[in-house]
């Protein structure tokens, strides 16, 4: 079984093929977590979605697509 890897920003590049799990995060232009109101309380950390993905680089560079194009 490999070993997890760390949280990484979209931004930055990675040259990991295979599976993996992703977080969208709602953050101000200064990059601060933006405050989302849910049942139980206040999400400090700004959580939209956590999802997971058989290819990882795919799901980024769609990701990457949708931020450009603001969707």
């Amino acid at each position: 079984m490999s070993e997890w890897l760390e949280w990484m920003d979209i931004e930055k590049n990675s040259d990991y093929k295979g599976y993996g799990v992703y977080k969208i995060r709602l953050v101000s232009s200064k990059g601060l977590p933006i405050k989302i109101p849910r049942f139980l309380g206040n999400d400090g950390d700004g959580i939209l979605y956590i999802g997971h993905t058989h290819d990882i680089n795919k799901r980024i560079n769609f990701l990457r697509g949708e931020i450009q194009c603001k969707k």
